[in-house]
């Protein structure tokens, strides 16, 4: 009897020590960069192609890449800190708002209108069932010369 007792009171120790630790292993092992969505990929993808369309400078290849690899760091410190998920939202939308001002003085006004025109053609367009781009009210947004649905 008392080597069940001995058994027991010494692995509940360790079987306790498994559990709490067994969440901290886990969340050590997860990727540092959380994945991005699919339409922030699709996004990024169809940013970079027009990019690539409207004939950039060296200077300005190099300054966007800063630009995108300090956007993209600033982004994951928002994103990992302990704001509330409103405030997060609100410091999101200010530094893409600072990054396309950035991009603005980075680009000269013509590739500015490129870059635009490029990324309207690049958006996603309405699936059959009528999902797709929305505009601020949460309809579905329509295209010019398109009827709303």
């Amino acid at each position: 009897m008392n080597s069940i007792r001995g058994l027991v009171f010494g692995l509940l120790p360790a079987v306790a020590l498994a559990m709490v630790a067994a969440p901290a292993v886990r969340a050590d092992d997860a990727p540092a960069k959380p994945a991005a969505s699919a339409r922030g990929q699709k996004m990024q993808k169809a940013v970079k192609d027009c990019l690539a369309k409207i004939g950039l400078s060296d200077d300005q290849k190099a300054a966007i890449d800063k630009l995108d690899k300090d956007t993209m760091a600033k982004r994951q410190a928002i994103l990992q800190s302990d704001k509330s998920r409103e405030q997060k939202k609100k410091e999101l939308k200010e530094l893409q708002k600072s990054h396309r001002e950035a991009m603005d003085k980075i680009l000269t006004k013509d590739q500015q209108k490129a870059l635009r025109e490029c990324l309207k053609h690049s958006r996603p367009k309405k699936d059959a069932d009528g999902a797709g781009r929305r505009n601020k009210s949460g309809a579905n947004a329509s295209s010019p010369g398109e009827a709303p649905s």
